[in-house]
């Protein structure tokens, strides 16, 4: 299984969050403070999913995008903060999580159990039927999986949707565009600068457990995948929520045999 490795690995350490502290893990107020001394209150931290989505879908009535009714997903859903948000809107709310914890979590925290249900799943491939969903949402999960895996996700987020139905996704850039110093440095593969940039930080970070790696993908590539994937309406809103120095975007995708255009 050509990505086994990468979910063992995302598995493993949000099952490690998840014991520790689901909730600063989702939802990140300092990155620089010890996992276990932030936390947030369940009704502020609920709200602040209730919130995002409202947010949303006011940008996307703004652009003059209509958002479908019916089936919501929330990929990398957590303990459900934007789960249960979306079930405020939708006829049906699913979380899927690669870690059994936070499902575990969302479960027992459901204030919705007739319209929000959580699935477990270690798979690249998303569960749920082709054409199934009518909104796919996800946001602070992409960015932390390697882009291969990323880009298989976006794949299945295309899969999964119904005709007119609407993807709504967040990722970085890259934090490093291009290599500095001396002429044999800049010579070097950008892609082998990277790992090796990628070694020094595990090197000074030293054995971390659980550990929240972040990853950028170029807007450029998640276009091209988006397109691969079958999308026929693609925008892109600039998104500085991740919160490094790299740019970051809101990616807006349709299949929709109706929309031909693709552009910003």
């Amino acid at each position: 299984m050509r990505h086994a490795w990468s979910l063992f690995r995302l598995r493993l350490h949000w099952n490690g969050f998840a014991q520790r502290n689901a909730r600063w893990a989702i939802l990140t107020r300092d990155a620089q403070r010890p996992v276990d001394a932030s936390t947030w209150c369940r009704e502020e931290f609920l709200r602040t999913g209730s919130e995002e989505i409202a947010h949303v879908f006011e940008n996307l009535r703004r652009e003059g995008i209509q958002i479908p009714q019916g089936r919501a997903l929330d990929f990398g859903c957590g303990v459900g903060r934007l789960t249960f948000a979306l079930g405020e809107h939708f006829r049906e709310a699913i979380g899927v999580d690669v870690s059994e914890r936070m499902i575990a979590l969302a479960i027992a925290d459901n204030p919705h159990p007739g319209i929000c249900r959580f699935i477990h799943s270690a798979r690249t491939e998303l569960p749920c039927a082709d054409a199934s969903i009518d909104f796919v949402y996800s946001r602070f999960v992409l960015q932390h999986m390697s882009r291969s895996l990323a880009r298989t996700y976006i794949a299945e987020f295309l899969r999964v949707l119904r005709p007119d139905g609407l993807c709504v996704f967040q990722l970085p850039e890259p934090e490093d565009h291009s290599v500095q110093g001396n002429a044999f440095k800049r010579a070097l593969p950008l892609l082998l600068v990277r790992v090796f940039r990628r070694m020094r930080i595990a090197w000074r970070q030293g054995p971390q457990f659980p550990r929240m790696e972040m990853v950028g993908v170029a807007r450029e590539d998640v276009r091209t995948w988006l397109q691969e994937a079958g999308a026929s309406f693609i925008q892109v809103w600039p998104d500085s929520s991740h919160g490094t120095q790299s740019p970051g975007y809101v990616y807006v995708a349709r299949r929709d045999t109706t929309i031909t255009r693709v552009g910003d």
